[in-house]
């Protein structure tokens, strides 16, 4: 840093001898340069900056004292060099040089660390006035407040919030930079001994923030009224007129109780904690706030010492008034309640109140006033039935006192007079903001009033019509989103509005399970930790905490590696959560991660059922088909995976059915599913109370497009597959036949898109070949070597109907003899083994890093087929061919992984791999297809991407392109181009042209690889 000169000062005695002392060390702010310098020296933006604005404080930078005392020098120096000291003055002389205001945001430092230092007992701009040695005076006042305003602004800093806009206010933002000041560290250290005797330090750890500050700030105004520098500190960590502010008083103390039951826990001697480099040592394997600091241990240890037995035991609450919610009744879906959480709520004007008897109108519910403490508890839930829409957009809670007075009210936000709709999870019952929740939810219930009707769309499907509920005039709609994204249409006869139904995705970690119906957090059964979507692995420390035993139930070198992913991934909790209770659940990531934030924590209550401990005690499940036809007493069966579904020939008997699941936890969730030969629709339905789910089969009748043969099925969550409960008509996959010989493929409906999928085991790492047969009786000829694009290679033929693969129909061959031509890109090593007689026993080391599109359990069959097969040519030894293929089938390490059927088109294997038909260097271009305007509906989606394929083959054929040369693939929904030669771009830009104009769509390309 550069130092300037000694400048010329006008001071007190005592400020002079501390600048002689310090004469290299003082900075000239009107240098260019060296207010900048000092800054960087103090490393305070490194410090500061890592935390949001919400949560960031001068503190954290911890300045060590003598630095400390050497800046509050430096800034007195500068200021009193000044005739006048003034705003326009600093301005004038200072701005100029340090534009960026870096002389400001050292003042702002310096204030900070003489309000925590002080010992002065006079009032803080008197004492700072005086040791600066600047004149007392309102000027000197207006310009240190300027000056702040400034630095406040520069360092985003967090500031007093319901404080009047006067002196206090910068005074209070000082204080808040750094915590409790020094000389009132004792009084704060004797509240904290009293806390720690009344409730515990395992109390405190474990309650919020928020409930600890009002906690703090109640005790001290209501035993230690005398504490008003203490008392204003902690007011700036409660909230004043509903207004957001950060508890800071209220995390430090908790941080300080996890430490002290921390050395409790691990027998360790709070003394350790006075020593600097001890301290960072222990504290670095505790669980605390990143933000989290400490200036002074001196005060505390001693407390941290002893963990006493608390007085009463009580819980800590939060002393906070909780707005009611609406609720729609899971089993009933007509009645909607406005529900009152249990809360404590204090109001210092009910202490004036004669009588403590209070009801709450229009529940008519009774409750006692402490009017001693001004406080309300209200220990339950208090409810009642929404019969009226609100006449001032919100439905009320009044508390109504003896004298006929509103003691107090709650409102709850009605519906929108623009947007007149109330959204339901049909499952919890819970309302859901079309602004924030809607889109994560798959099923909802809405309600209207009657004159609004939901439009028709295809991105919706109405499961049911709710012809009435508890809200006067209105109606409701069950309602199934069929795409990603989504729009609820609702209109009037003059009103018209929509609401977006669009994926959000979930980036925090979850807990999923089956719940007690609309109790959030409160599970049945143990939960399973939900991990989101990783981009890049994370090493996370879990620990659970027994809140009912105050135990810990993790041990501390509990660690999980979750690797990246592109799905949720659960951990178990199952070993930890045995028994009905309390549990904290806490992640900690051990490094910075782009998506999971370094600390997570959510508290949850398990209330098992009395058989739930003891997995062999269930009831095993059964079911029951109750009509149709009508049986006097029921035959019951079990219910499980083996089950030989009921085949029904009469349409009115398979859809008149009803079924009834026994044995099920209460409220456990069961899958319905239906399905035809082209597509399926499920939902999810709990059980009830008695642990039953009854499924009407007739919901179901419109639900899919008309076919010949249906199955129900039912699937408990956490089971691998579903039961197949009944079956009307033969099944498809039975009536497929198929000659390979002769290329006859039989048992089709007539007038039916099919799908024959072929995947070429030369090229094991490229998706199968797809070709659209659309069958026009129920008997085709298949000539294989003109429907594939490129025939060359030994095949395993599928046979798929939509998304159903209906059969596997065999292998086929489109070589004749092992010197025939091979598919451009094969690896010649796999060739040798394959083809040319290569020992066998080479091939692992040849395949290992091969990776098969085809499913393992796909390949196993496959090689069941092979065994068996008559239909290769004589060359081909089919056994060899099966002990080979064996390797991928496995289940080891260095098998072949479904996933790899994901990859794009262009993926060719390692690179470098050459095949007998290779022409010289290869560089090919693999494009993406996007339609304007996109095609959100499945079905149209399919429809338009077989007619592109259709076009393009014509248009390729009339431009004598070989097939080899442009390649149309469809996977998974999208559609793919590859060219052969990068130089044949130009023919696919005049081909898209035309089929573009040909189908009336807008169609981009984008590259891939």
């Amino acid at each position: 840093m550069r130092i300037s000169k000694v400048l010329p000062r006008k001071t007190a005695d005592g400020l002079k001898s501390a600048v002689t002392d310090h004469k290299t060390s003082i900075a000239d702010f009107s240098s260019r340069g060296d207010a900048k310098a000092l800054w960087e020296e103090l490393r305070v933006d490194e410090a500061i900056h890592k935390e949001p604005s919400s949560r960031r404080f001068l503190g954290s930078a911890r300045i060590d004292p003598t630095e400390a005392k050497r800046l509050i020098e430096t800034v007195g120096a500068n200021f009193c060099r000044l005739s006048p000291f003034s705003s326009c003055t600093c301005s004038k002389e200072y701005d100029v040089v340090d534009p960026e205001g870096y002389w400001c945001r050292l003042t702002t430092l310096a204030l900070t660390e003489f309000a925590y230092q002080s010992d002065d007992i006079r009032g803080f701009w008197t004492a700072l006035q005086e040791h600066m040695g600047l004149p007392v005076s309102q000027l000197s006042l207006q310009t240190f407040q300027e000056i702040l305003r400034r630095g406040f602004r520069y360092l985003d800093l967090v500031k007093a919030k319901g404080v009047v806009e006067d002196r206090n206010l910068y005074v209070s933002t000082l204080n808040l930079q750094n915590g409790v000041p020094v000389k009132h560290q004792q009084c704060f250290a004797t509240l904290l001994g009293e806390l720690r005797d009344e409730y515990g330090w395992w109390e405190i750890a474990h309650a919020s923030p928020e409930a600890v500050a009002q906690l703090l700030l109640n005790h001290c105004t209501r035993h230690h009224r005398g504490w008003l520098t203490i008392k204003r500190f902690l007011e700036m960590s409660c909230p004043k007129d509903d207004q957001p502010v950060h508890p800071l008083s209220g995390e430090l103390t908790s941080s300080l109780a996890t430490i002290a039951t921390e050395l409790d826990r691990r027998g360790l001697d709070a003394r350790v904690l006075a020593n600097n480099a001890e301290r960072e040592r222990v504290l670095a394997g505790f669980d605390l706030p990143h933000a989290f600091f400490l200036r002074d241990w001196a005060s505390l240890v001693p407390l941290l010492r002893f963990n006493p037995k608390p007085v009463h035991g009580r819980r800590i609450r939060l002393m906070r008034s909780q707005p009611p919610k609406l609720r729609m009744d899971p089993n009933d879906w007509e009645e909607l309640t406005l529900v009152l959480p249990p809360q404590q709520v204090n109001a210092p004007e009910w202490k004036a109140l004669s009588s403590g008897y209070g009801v709450l109108e229009p529940a008519g519910a009774e409750f006692d006033i402490d009017i001693l403490q001004g406080v309300l508890d209200i220990p339950m839930e208090v409810s009642y039935l929404v019969k009226e829409a609100p006449a001032q957009c919100n439905w009320d809670f009044r508390l109504g006192s003896q004298d006929g007075s509103v003691a107090y009210s709650w409102s709850c936000q009605g519906p929108d007079p623009d947007r007149p709709v109330l959204i339901f999870d049909p499952l919890s019952g819970e309302r859901l903001d079309p602004g924030a929740e809607l889109g994560d939810a798959q099923e909802v219930v809405l309600f209207t009033p009657r004159q609004f009707t939901l439009l028709p769309s295809d991105d919706i499907q109405v499961i049911e019509r709710v012809s009435s509920c508890s809200l006067r005039g209105w109606h409701g709609f069950h309602v199934e989103k069929v795409s990603a994204e989504a729009c609820l249409r609702l209109c009037s006869s003059d009103i018209k509005f929509q609401l977006e139904w669009c994926h959000q995705d979930k980036l925090s970690p979850e807990l999923r399970g089956a719940r007690l119906l609309g109790r959030q957090q409160v599970f049945t059964i143990a939960p399973k930790l939900w991990i989101p979507p990783l981009e890049e692995s994370a090493t996370l420390r879990l620990r659970i905490e027994d809140l009912d035993n105050r135990s810990w139930l993790t041990r501390d070198d509990e660690v999980h590696i979750i690797p990246r992913a592109d799905a949720w991934q659960a951990i178990d909790l199952d070993a930890f959560l045995t028994h009905s209770g309390r549990y904290s659940i806490v992640i900690l990531v051990e490094e910075d991660h782009e998506t999971l934030p370094r600390r997570w924590q959510q508290q949850l209550r398990l209330e098992l059922d009395d058989t739930a401990n003891d997995l062999v005690g269930l009831s095993q499940l059964t079911i029951q088909k109750l009509i149709n036809p009508p049986i006097i007493e029921p035959v019951i069966q079990a219910f499980n995976t083996s089950s030989t579904p009921e085949r029904v020939d009469d349409p009115a008997n398979f859809w008149l059915s009803v079924w009834k699941v026994s044995g099920l936890w209460p409220f456990e969730q069961m899958r319905v599913e239906i399905r035809n030969g082209e597509s399926s629709h499920s939902f999810l339905q709990a059980a009830t109370a008695r642990g039953e789910v009854v499924v009407e089969t007739s919901i179901l009748r419109y639900s899919l497009e008309p076919s010949d043969w249906y199955q129900l099925s039912l699937q408990r969550i956490g089971d691998a597959a579903a039961v197949p409960l009944a079956v009307l008509g033969e099944p498809e996959a039975e009536s497929i036949t198929w000659d390979c010989k002769s290329g006859e493929l039989g048992g089709l409906r007539s007038g039916v898109v099919y799908e024959l999928h072929a995947w070429n085991l030369l090229t094991p790492e490229r998706p199968s070949q797809r070709i659209a047969i659309l069958a026009e009786s129920p008997l085709m000829l298949l000539e294989l070597e003109k429907l594939l694009p490129d025939p060359e290679g030994i095949f395993v033929l599928e046979l798929f109907l939509g998304q159903q693969r209906l059969r596997q129909l065999g292998w086929w061959s489109g070589l004749r003899d092992q010197h025939d031509l091979v598919p451009i890109g094969a690896d010649s090593a796999l060739l040798e083994q394959l083809l040319h007689g290569a020992p066998v026993e080479d091939f692992p080391q040849v395949a290992k890093d091969i990776t098969p599109t085809l499913p393992r359990d796909r390949l196993q069959e496959a090689i069941s087929n092979l065994k068996n097969n008559k239909t290769l040519q004589p060359w081909i030894d089919s056994s060899r061919l099966a002990l080979q293929l064996m390797y991928w089938a496995q289940p080891s390490d260095t098998a072949g992984s479904p996933s790899a059927e994901l990859k794009p088109p262009g993926h060719r294997g390692a690179e470098g791999r050459r095949g007998s038909r290779q022409r010289g260097p290869r560089r090919g271009l693999t494009y993406s297809l996007r339609f304007t305007p996109p095609v959100t509906q499945l079905v149209n989606k399919i429809k338009l991407h077989k007619d592109f394929e259709a076009v393009m083959t014509k248009l390729r054929q009339a431009e004598g392109i070989p097939a080899d040369v442009i390649r149309v693939q469809r996977i998974d929904h999208q559609l793919w181009i590859e060219l052969d030669q990068a130089s044949h771009k130009e023919d696919l830009d005049g081909l898209i042209v035309a089929a573009s104009e040909m189908l009336s769509w807008g169609i981009d390309l984008e590259k891939i690889a």
